[in-house]
């Protein structure tokens, strides 16, 4: 959206005509007359709720990737050596379309729960991956002393997180692999000098953070030079710009010559260590003392830090690692907002001295740069955003068909595009040449499928008057969706036909968006609730989803998109809640929410801490559809005294063929760059009137709008 808009003053006046209206039935009516008022008046509630995003994810992308085929790969009885398959095709695993990765760097693959080195243990070429060795598959191993006595091993396991830059320019920068540091270790010194692999110095963002691994295990990074205390290693940046970064290990790294009497026995016997690097990200870990009650968890998902509970809006770019080993998102745990639960219970034992050893938790969300703070918004202008939807005729000639009748249009007339008597929408536009027309149309509803086909042709209704567009053509509809596939909204309809795709179009919607007295926009500074400090809203998408695709529901009453605004860093009140909703046949059925355990109470004595604390104003639950279907879902959580005492499922809504996404907001207080509150006022009363009987009907509205 655009800020820069020069200040403007209006008064619009509104003197409908004399309308006639016949009563047929009713003996009596009710007549409302409402008065708007102009009201400056500086802080007020806003309308909607906001969630806080936990970090900025404008600029990156991430995937799961799978293999086009299962590891085969065994030892040859006859010569001992690995033989099978080692070329793969890369898939996304939610769409198995084949992906082809901008580098290794990319990639964070591990085999068997062993992170696997860019470059070295595995090369990409478009959307192949090639292993050094083949993987091996399931097979048969002989054990015991009898020749027929064999055991069935499985294949080993494969998972692969896809992390990058929308920006090429920018994986250029960030995903680069470091010069090979483990020929200098010699178990004495700890500090090494870092070298990208093309010999250039390494001088990082403030934020930015690398890869470090030994032995394929990841090191965990210190942010300062002894804290955390137990992490195994430290950057350290020299003010000259001349002078490349040093790694600092917190204990040398081992080189093993002493067990060697001779220098050829020497040869790569130090530990092995790969760096590289994929951007700025965050640690976060959870509460093991916790780990002997909790079991599986659920546990906070804690800033390794700030401890502050961190939520996490999308589980696919945190990487968690147990003990250094990397776990399979949804298949060893789930992260469901700022909660962490894993498949299998957590394992510890106690020491000979009886200490508790717990396992190493270590959660990693790679973010790739710093920037402003973005905000999700939901329903902040309802009725204002319409689903927009592209109809592509393909027949002989059939762009000439539309176009001479297009031609004939002036700006005043209305015309909609029908199929039988099923609405696609206003038309808006068309485009296209030869045997392909495609028309644009808005429509603030979704539309049922099923209800348009091949079998009659389309016809356009101008002004009341039907128009159809003859001869032979197919026709396929879809909605304007964004680049990831995920439907778009788009604002208002007022943009004139002879306007609509020009530069002028965007400038002339930001004009209507102040003087139609939107309820947010770019310059008003906001406080969500359980914060204690305003933010400045600096813009807001013009990429708004809808949180409804239910067909035949209107798309533009229940929508969010993504809002940038100035960073936070105050005290927050109102943490932890994390909500997850399952479905059945369409229909959410069950919520399920991390409320306070009291079976440990009444078992071992013992009173945990509740994971959700802290709201003192209600929460907001707003269920997001993750593939594009269904809607409607509709939740209350109820508090009392900052606690958490119930959510109730209100609504399930239909059509859900996933479980949706359930992201915890706040209301908010706003205050507005500059007054455009309207406040109103309703009189009502009502007329006795008589069957059959016609009633004159005038209504004035006046109102005012100042910038």
């Amino acid at each position: 959206m655009g800020n820069n808009l020069s200040p403007l003053e209006s008064v619009s006046v509104i003197n409908a005509a004399v309308k006639t209206v016949r009563v047929v039935d009713s003996p009596k009516i009710l007549v409302t007359e409402t008065i708007l008022n102009y009201d400056d008046i500086n802080l007020e509630r806003g309308f909607g709720s906001i969630s806080i995003d936990t970090f900025n994810n404008t600029e990156t992308v991430t995937k799961e990737l799978v293999l086009s085929q299962k590891f085969d790969g065994r030892y040859d009885s006859s010569t001992g050596n690995l033989v099978g398959s080692k070329t793969f095709t890369l898939l996304d695993k939610k769409t198995r379309l084949a992906y082809a990765p901008y580098n290794e760097q990319e990639l964070i693959i591990s085999i068997d729960g062993v992170l696997q080195q860019p470059k070295k243990s595995f090369k990409v070429s478009g959307n192949q991956i090639t292993f050094t060795e083949p993987p091996l598959g399931e097979r048969q191993e002989k054990f015991g002393k009898n020749d027929d006595e064999y055991t069935t091993i499985p294949a080993q396991s494969f998972y692969c997180k896809s992390f990058k830059f929308k920006d090429n320019d920018l994986n250029s920068k960030y995903l680069k692999r470091l010069r090979n540091i483990s020929t200098e270790f010699d178990g004495v010194t700890s500090a090494f000098n870092l070298y990208y692999e093309d010999g250039k110095i390494v001088k990082l963002d403030p934020q930015e953070k690398l890869i470090v691994c030994l032995n394929g295990v990841l090191q965990k990074a210190k942010k300062y030079y002894n804290e955390p205390f137990k992490n195994s290693y430290y950057i350290e940046s020299n003010s000259d710009s001349n002078i490349t970064d040093k790694i600092i290990f917190s204990s040398p790294p081992i080189s093993h010559d002493d067990l060697y009497l001779n220098s050829d026995e020497r040869v790569n016997t130090f530990e092995s260590c790969f760096i590289y690097s994929i951007g700025s990200y965050e640690r976060f870990t959870i509460d093991k003392t916790l780990i002997p009650y909790k079991k599986s968890g659920p546990y906070l998902i804690i800033n390794e830090l700030t401890e502050k509970v961190t939520q996490i809006d999308n589980s696919l770019y945190p990487l968690v690692f147990v003990d250094g080993v990397l776990q399979n998102n949804k298949k060893s745990y789930e992260i469901i907002g700022a909660t962490i639960t894993f498949t299998e219970a957590l394992n510890y034992y106690i020491s000979e001295s009886g200490e508790e050893i717990y396992p190493d938790i270590s959660i990693i969300l790679p973010y790739g740069r710093d920037l402003e703070k973005s905000l999700t918004l939901y329903d902040f202008e309802p009725d204002t955003y319409y689903n927009t939807i592209l109809i592509t005729l393909q027949g002989t000639s059939i762009y000439n068909t539309v176009n001479t009748l297009y031609n004939t249009l002036t700006d005043y007339d209305k015309v909609l595009v029908y199929q039988d008597n099923n609405l696609y929408g206003e038309l808006k536009n068309i485009s296209g040449s030869g045997n392909s027309v495609i028309l644009t149309v808005i429509n603030s509803k979704n539309l049922i499928r099923q209800n348009f086909n091949n079998s009659t042709n389309i016809k356009f209704n101008i002004n009341g008057s039907d128009e159809i567009i003859t001869g032979t053509y197919s026709i396929i509809f879809d909605y304007k969706k964004d680049a990831d596939g995920n439907k778009i909204l788009q604002y208002g309809a007022y943009t004139n036909r002879s306007l609509y795709g020009t530069s002028y179009r965007e400038q002339i919607e930001e004009r209507r968006k102040l003087k139609r007295i939107c309820k947010i926009y770019p310059g008003d500074m906001i406080k969500i609730d359980g914060e204690d400090e305003f933010r400045k809203i600096l813009s807001i998408s013009n990429d708004v989803k809808p949180k409804n695709n239910v067909s035949d529901e209107y798309a533009s009453s229940e929508i969010y998109t993504t809002a940038l605004s100035t960073n936070y860093n105050g005290y927050q009140i109102g943490e932890g809640l994390s909500v997850f909703a399952d479905i059945s046949n369409g229909t959410i059925t069950k919520l399920t929410w991390n409320r306070k355990e009291l079976e440990l109470f009444f078992e071992n004595d013992i009173l945990l801490q509740p994971t959700a604390y802290g709201y003192y104003t209600n929460p907001i639950l707003q269920f997001i559809p993750v593939d594009g279907n269904g809607g409607g879902g509709k939740a209350e959580v109820l508090i009392h005294d900052g606690q958490i005492l119930d959510v109730l499922l209100i609504d399930g809504g239909k059509d859900y063929t996933d479980n949706p996404v359930v992201k915890v907001a706040r209301k908010f207080s706003i205050k507005k760059q500059n007054p455009r509150k309207i406040t109103c006022k309703i009189h009502t009363g009502s007329i006795t009137t008589y069957a059959n009987q016609t009633l004159a009907i005038r209504i004035a509205t006046t109102f005012t709008t100042e910038e």
